[in-house]
């Protein structure tokens, strides 16, 4: 985990969602959501295929969150030219079967 955001991918798909936690919400960024429906509804110019949200305490969809990440494992993921991070998911970390969605991929 950098930066206080955990990544979480599929060995050989990539990367495909990032929790970024802060004081009062958690940023929640799926690098292809722009492929996801209904779309997630943060988006900039600049921000590609990446779409996000942001999840404050009692204020969230859990089943919308759910349906949204199991459809972000199904496509090919970010895979970074840094090969330490590349290294980290062959090796396991940060993958998709979590205990909190054990079901994604």
């Amino acid at each position: 985990m950098k930066w206080n955001s955990p990544f979480y991918g599929i060995e050989g798909q990539g990367w495909f969602v990032t929790f970024h936690v802060l004081t009062r919400y958690v940023k929640v960024n799926v690098f292809k959501g722009a492929e996801i429906d209904p779309l997630p509804p943060g988006a900039t110019p600049k921000s590609g295929e990446a779409r996000w949200t942001e999840l404050y305490e009692g204020e969230f969809d859990e089943a919308r969150l759910a349906n949204w990440m199991k459809q972000a494992a199904g496509l090919a993921g970010w895979k970074p030219l840094a090969p330490e991070l590349t290294g980290l998911l062959a090796k396991g970390y940060c993958l998709c079967r979590s205990l909190a969605y054990p079901s994604f991929a």
